[in-house]
């Protein structure tokens, strides 16, 4: 074994939550890399029109999930649980620094917990499957090359596509091969 999915939601239930404690905790303990994935989305009935599923609820999924992970403290609890999140970690990239906010300056959320949610998220591993290059861009600048991987599960956008976009960025070839594939050969022991 290399790694475990685990859904960002099961019937409502999400991966922060108690009974999902003992198999992240084991994970932690055999180095095994977590792959949280969004199955059917908490927001389906919102997102259900225009066909927004894939392209909004799964990212609003993947946000919920890996937010809840952060604010639990799960992460200062289990520190060695190694964490893969996929499309780029939803919207949390992009709005961490508000929830930096909320809990640093406004004293809202968590208590406990020994970092900031953006120092939690770049423990986090994050796939680049966006047709974007400049969300991949982004991603590079914020959680640094050393911390992405090319796809997580397959990438869903055509192949050619992601790939095109990451060459558009012109990283250096030791930051594009650690994306396209040193990464996941540590992460993954393969």
């Amino acid at each position: 074994m290399k790694g475990l999915l685990l859904y960002t939601n099961l019937a409502g239930r999400f991966p922060d939550e108690p009974e999902f404690r003992p198999v992240l905790a084991r994970a932690a303990e055999l180095g095994l890399p977590v792959l949280l994935h969004p199955a059917k989305p908490i927001t389906t009935e919102f997102v259900k029109g225009y066909e927004m599923t894939s392209s909004l609820g799964n990212m609003f999924d993947n946000t919920i999930a890996l937010t809840r992970l952060i604010m639990s403290g799960i992460l200062d609890e289990l520190p060695k649980l190694k964490l893969v999140c996929p499309h780029l970690g939803g919207t949390l990239p992009y709005i961490i620094g508000r929830l930096d906010h909320q809990v640093t300056v406004l004293k809202r959320g968590p208590k406990n917990l020994a970092h900031t949610p953006s120092e939690y998220l770049k423990s986090v591993w994050l796939d680049i499957v966006s047709p974007l290059p400049l969300a991949m861009k982004f991603a590079v600048e914020f959680m640094g090359a050393r911390r992405l991987l090319y796809a997580s599960d397959h990438p869903w956008v055509e192949p050619k596509l992601i790939l095109a976009g990451l060459r558009s960025l012109k990283l250096s070839v030791e930051d594009e091969n650690c994306i396209l594939h040193d990464n996941a050969q540590q992460l993954f022991q393969l």
